[in-house]
């Protein structure tokens, strides 16, 4: 026969368990909107009927229920949800880092702008074409000298700023190492307390919804795979245990184990940088080393190591950086290298004036001339002689030089007349404005005490202004010097005859300081196939497939950033459809639990209303 006072008992068990049920859905509510939450529920269980079954058991017509109980409060969360959200949340953590990168370089480069590159060697090549056609202006050297200080700044900004951004990146993996190390303690910890909780019979729900969220974050820097180790003793079937952690590559093999829970070790993971380069050498993973060439465990870090830059299997350094830092130093260096070569071969003003070369550079580079492009695009600069004087710009063409001595004939006259090709500064008719002629012949007559020069064209007339003037030691042609002491077996009336040709008026022709045809061979520089590591090219397409190439490379990161941002939302609403509070939901599930609780008090009131009719009002018939 049932107890007496069994229906208090059954009453109070469903006043705690729909408590518990009302507590659980407070908490809830509370963390509606806590990072990592998952909602909890209570698992309502019937308690044992009576009687148990057993030799001595009363005979009644069947078992009766004795209530209910909470038998666990568990969380509501999908496994294979959690492992697709880590799987897509790792792949979007290397394309946003990725895309980040690149799209910070394309910043930086600037292409295409009215500010760029580019554009800046554009105006440079315009002001040296202006220069051509007007080569005696100082206007217009001074301008090719800005245009040029342009484009020397540009480079050097290109370089500073990327190796800034590099460097940045650089501190960036080492943050990302630190998170890493930082990740596992605090999810090795939460190990510790979850293992000393679940042989109770516990289900420690806030601590499983702290260590996920850390295992998420930790997705995101690098790929890896979550097992689990029970933790003993009474756990409920339900427990998560304890969590080992491992680091796959990009065929989902292991390459290390981040985190053993079985023992509760954590293997730090580690960085190391060529101390030549600082490029990434090795990742260490405890005491495992894994080349950097053989690291492919996508995430933040993967990406970021990839940008930064590192030593491959022949211990060449690349990256994104380092790469287009690389292209940049080519191009200045060889931008530089040949257009030197051309200015060079041309001739300056104060050459021309003073009648002999003086080798001017247009661009040098900080610290000395360089045998290498390493490190050109950041100490290129237009040179010191061109700084501090315009005239050294040589926009005029240099011709060929004659070399060699000059025979005298029996008659005085030089043998084969040779050629100068050049000018004589200062040859002009005196027409008004003075033309510069097309040709000219320089005779150099000896008096018996002096030497006189006359300047003919080449028809043989004779040149106003030209006749019969007194040589001074050391004249100089274009080319030529001419020092009359220095000439042996003199008679009177010995004739010296030179041709010069190119003076000006023929556009083809090589001349002096009204010749610009210097200027426009520098200005076609930009049109001359140069080297550029074996790639034969101008350097503006050099330069474009350098861009190119930038922008389908950062066009594919933003691509798939976006493509596995849509996943990582697509896995993530279906968690949250499974594992996030809905406050509607919560507030329905309140009401249910207070009726119920209402009904269970109700029920006592109503077995305390029978036993006091039974204790207090039966057996007084009588009285």
């Amino acid at each position: 026969m049932r107890s007496t006072f069994m229906g208090l008992e059954t009453a109070r068990r469903a006043i705690h368990t729909q408590q518990s049920a009302l507590y659980t859905t407070g908490h809830n509510i509370a963390n509606a909107n806590t990072a990592g939450y998952t909602r909890q529920r209570v698992n309502f269980t019937q308690t044992n009927a009576f009687p148990s079954v057993g030799m001595n058991t009363a005979l009644l017509p069947g078992q009766m229920g004795t209530g209910v109980q909470a038998g666990s409060v568990q969380r509501i969360r999908e496994d294979y949800l959690d492992v697709q959200y880590r799987n897509e949340n790792n792949k979007f953590g290397y394309w946003n880092t990725r895309s980040s990168a690149l799209s910070s370089m394309e910043e930086v480069m600037n292409e295409p702008s009215d500010t760029g590159l580019a554009k800046t060697l554009d105006q440079f090549w315009n002001a040296l074409q202006d220069l051509s056609v007007n080569p005696e202006d100082s206007g217009a050297r001074s301008v090719v000298r800005q245009r040029g200080i342009a484009v020397a700044d540009t480079f050097n900004y290109l370089s500073g700023q990327l190796s800034s951004q590099r460097a940045d990146l650089g501190e960036q993996i080492d943050l990302n190492a630190k998170t890493v190390n930082s990740l596992l303690m605090q999810i090795n910890q939460i190990n510790e307390q979850i293992s000393s909780i679940e042989p109770h019979g516990y289900l420690p729900n806030d601590l499983y919804d702290a260590r996920d969220l850390l295992v998420d974050q930790l997705s995101s820097l690098v790929n890896i795979k979550v097992t689990t180790h029970p933790s003993g003793g009474n756990a409920n079937s339900m427990a998560s245990g304890k969590y080992t952690i491992e680091m796959l590559d990009a065929n989902g093999k292991s390459v290390g184990t981040l985190l053993d829970g079985k023992n509760g070790l954590v293997n730090e993971l580690s960085v190391s940088k060529d101390p030549s380069t600082q490029a990434i050498s090795a990742i260490k993973v405890g005491n495992k080393e894994i080349a950097v060439s053989q690291f492919s465990s996508k995430g933040d870090l993967l990406a970021n190591i990839q940008s930064y830059g590192y030593l491959d299997a022949s211990g060449k350094q690349v990256g994104d950086y380092p790469d287009m830092l690389a292209s940049l130093d080519l191009m200045a260096f060889r931008f530089a290298q040949s257009f030197n070569a051309v200015h060079q071969s041309g001739w300056s003003i104060t050459e021309i004036n003073n009648g002999e070369k003086g080798g001017f550079d247009f661009f040098g580079f900080e610290g000395g001339a360089l045998n290498s492009p390493e490190g050109a695009a950041g100490k290129i600069k237009v040179s010191d002689d061109i700084l501090k004087e315009l005239n050294n710009i040589a926009a005029s063409s240099s011709g060929k030089l004659y070399s060699g001595s000059i025979t005298k004939a029996a008659n005085n006259q030089s043998v084969g007349n040779p050629t100068i090709l050049g000018a004589f500064s200062g040859i002009n008719t005196y027409d008004t404005p003075p033309v510069k002629v097309e040709a000219a012949k320089i005779e150099l007559t000896y008096d018996g005490s002096a030497w006189k020069y006359s300047a003919y064209d080449l028809e043989g007339n004779p040149l106003t202004g030209h006749q019969n003037q007194s040589v001074k030691s050391d004249m100089k042609l274009f080319g030529l010097t001419i020092d009359p002491t220095s000439i042996s077996d003199l008679k009177p009336g010995s004739t010296w005859s030179f041709e010069l040709e190119g003076i000006g008026l023929n556009p083809s022709s090589q001349s002096a300081i009204g010749d610009g045809s210097n200027a426009l061979a520098l200005a076609n520089v930009k049109d001359m196939t140069l080297d550029f590591n074996g790639s034969s090219t101008n350097m503006m397409s050099f330069y474009q497939g350098v861009i190119g190439e930038l922008g389908v490379s950062a066009q594919e990161a933003n691509r798939m950033a976006q493509n596995s941002m849509n996943l990582v939302d697509t896995v993530q609403f279906n968690r949250a459809s499974v594992s996030s509070v809905s406050l509607d939901e919560e507030m329905s599930n309140m009401i249910m639990f207070q009726h119920a609780y209402s009904a269970a008090a109700r029920q006592i009131t109503t077995i305390d209303e029978m036993l006091d009719t039974i204790i207090n009002g039966m057996g007084r018939v009588g009285r």
